[in-house]
């Protein structure tokens, strides 16, 4: 399947979604908000898409987090901090992206002692 469309905020409608596989397709415009309303959500996989805009602080309610790749989209803005805090998250994929500023000093100080990757390269950060 290469959907293409804006992903739909109905997704989070989706109260109980663990796993949200969406990669490989050409969506476009920002992440939805209501992404980071999923609760339950173990597995964020929107990369090699189109899209754009930031990846929101908010990123740190999904409390379960295992997974994000973002990789190989045109996002912007800085790493989320928050990012970091979540206890589960073992798998950071932001590789070829627009990210800028430095990396968050927050990643050497995060709880979890399961994270295993963090991709960054490509991406327009300092530092």
């Amino acid at each position: 399947i290469n959907l293409k469309a804006p992903i739909p905020s109905a997704i989070g409608l989706a109260k109980d979604l663990e796993v949200l596989d969406m990669e490989f397709n050409q969506f476009s415009g920002t992440i939805p908000e209501e992404i980071y309303g999923l609760r339950n959500l173990r597995k964020m996989w929107l990369g090699s898409n189109k899209l754009t805009g930031t990846l929101s602080n908010k990123v740190s309610q999904l409390k379960f987090l295992q997974n994000i790749h973002v990789y190989v989209n045109q996002l912007t803005g800085t790493i989320p901090k928050g990012l970091f805090s979540l206890e589960f998250l073992d798998d950071i994929d932001l590789i070829i992206n627009k990210f800028e500023g430095t990396f968050p000093y927050e990643a050497y100080e995060n709880p979890s002692s399961v994270l295993h990757y963090v991709g960054i390269s490509d991406n327009n950060l300092e530092g």
